[in-house]
């Protein structure tokens, strides 16, 4: 099998996330629908919606590719204490090849600055997968799950889907000029490199004229590598769209 990719997808509201997220859901879960315009109408809706309340509160995606093809997505949100995924699915074809984990995996760790814990509703058929991925039963026999999500203490470099009062103020330690807008409002693509669970080291982000981008980096907190690390997080997702 190819390469896959896993790459953020910081607005849902573009027409080829969301038909791309439409196709897959239909594929992966079928159960007699039709897919029609209304079927894709609906998932326009969704990830319009989705995309709006990023100002507000954590709305995350990833995608996994293959190239430029679209082959399995995750949907997460949040506030306060608690995450919720909304939707996991990969195209019928691709499963069984870890894409669903490492979609999984990416939405836990981009949930972590802000949730302890998450949620998810799944079927029968999704119950052996999110089991083996440590995810527990919430009420014995339910369809509601729930896992503590814990982050590797090791530097990582992760995206920002949303700033809240408290990453706002990590960056801010950082880079005074740091403006929250830049995630929330704009939905610039931006990437940060975390010393630790509360502590950021550097963040890269795209320029405002969207033609270049800009780098901060303190070198009393990071590795040498840092900058790199967070280039290459950047030029992947630039090159993934």
């Amino acid at each position: 099998m190819q390469q896959i990719k896993i790459q953020p997808i910081f607005n849902q509201a573009a027409p080829s996330v969301w038909h791309s997220f439409a196709h897959i859901h239909f594929q992966a879960n079928s159960y007699g629908s039709v897919y029609d315009s209304e079927y894709i109408d609906n998932w326009r809706r969704t990830c319009i919606a989705a995309h709006q309340v990023h100002s507000t509160q954590l709305s995350a995606a990833f995608g996994a590719y293959i190239g430029a093809t679209m082959v399995g997505f995750i949907q997460i949100g949040g506030d306060k204490s608690v995450a919720y995924i909304d939707a996991l699915h990969v195209l019928p074809k691709y499963q069984r090849h870890g894409i669903g984990r490492a979609l999984l995996t990416a939405g836990e760790q981009a949930v972590y600055n802000y949730c302890d814990t998450v949620f998810v509703v799944s079927s029968n058929n999704g119950e052996p997968f999110y089991r083996a991925n440590k995810y527990k039963y919430l009420i014995p026999g339910g369809c509601l799950y729930y896992k503590q999500i814990s982050c590797d203490p090791k530097e990582f470099v992760t995206p920002i889907f949303y700033c809240d009062h408290a990453l706002t103020r990590s960056f801010k330690m950082l880079d005074p000029n740091f403006n929250p807008d830049v995630v929330n409002k704009d939905a610039r693509p931006i990437f940060a490199y975390f010393v630790s669970p509360a502590v950021i080291g550097g963040y890269i982000t795209q320029s405002p004229d969207g033609k270049g981008c800009v780098m901060n980096a303190c070198s009393e907190l990071c590795a040498p590598d840092t900058e790199q690390k967070l280039r290459m997080a950047y030029q992947a997702y630039m090159c993934a769209r």
